[in-house]
């Protein structure tokens, strides 16, 4: 069944996500932790959780992407990047969480085989936790080759999150990638996804504001006619998130 996801980035709190959700019987959100970290106290914690499960609310989490790099070439920056991600997988396994969502190699310097390793390292950690990891194409840096992304993809617990706005940016002159693309979202592989408009140069989130904009958004047949069912609206206004599952719900059931 295809889920329309809202996104953290409208909050300030995981508190107001949580009241967002239930005010306007959302069924479906992804928690960016680069904007709202779990920094919890044990009772609000619970709190949470119990409010997950009374409301039946599904969430994915986003693992922090800034100053963090698991293929980094500086070996300490490496490491530790690689000990954060881990106890953030820890948080969202006692949260019941099942898929984190993860930024692999966004410098221009990442280091291949350092990122295979590290996110080898990653993915059998959060299998050891039922957590699927999900590498998102980044508009730069390793995601961006084709070498790397299908080696990646064949580690075992790594799926693939197929980001719309960056994937318009990284295959404006790269058509081979976009081909590769299509294969992932053809394939098993693909289990979410960001859904917007585009990025601009500050990579902000533009959104598609109405139904003639669709055609616009690279590859939006071919998402929605995938495997994925999990399409999250990954823009910092709430009521943009509201308007474009409104006119994709109308796309949708246009037949």
């Amino acid at each position: 069944m295809r889920v329309f996801a809202y996104s953290s980035l409208c909050c300030k709190y995981i508190d107001d996500v949580i009241l967002t959700a239930l005010k306007n019987k959302y069924k479906a959100i992804e928690w960016d932790f680069d904007f709202i970290p779990p920094t919890l106290s044990e009772i609000r914690t619970n709190q949470i959780i119990s409010d997950i499960k009374k409301n039946n609310l599904q969430i994915r989490y986003h693992l922090p992407h800034s100053y963090i790099e698991i293929a980094h070439p500086n070996s300490t920056i490496c490491d530790l990047s690689v000990r954060i991600i881990k106890s953030y997988l820890e948080f969202i396994h006692n949260m019941g969480g099942e898929y984190a969502i993860l930024h692999v190699g966004y410098l221009e310097n990442s280091i291949f085989e350092v990122g295979i390793k590290k996110l080898t390292e990653i993915a059998s950690f959060a299998k050891s936790l039922n957590i699927k990891i999900c590498v998102e194409n980044l508009i730069k840096g390793l995601t961006t080759n084709i070498s790397f992304l299908k080696e990646a993809l064949l580690i075992d617990n790594v799926f693939f999150s197929f980001d719309i706005g960056h994937a318009k940016i990284a295959t404006k002159n790269d058509k081979a990638l976009l081909s590769v693309y299509k294969h992932l979202l053809e394939s098993q592989k693909c289990v979410h996804s960001h859904l917007y408009l585009s990025e601009d140069e500050k990579t902000n989130h533009l959104a598609f504001s109405s139904p003639n904009e669709l055609e616009e958004v690279i590859l939006l047949e071919e998402l929605l006619s995938s495997n994925c069912q999990w399409l999250t609206m990954e823009l910092d206004r709430l009521d943009l998130q509201k308007n474009q599952i409104r006119i994709l719900e109308n796309y949708c059931n246009r037949n």
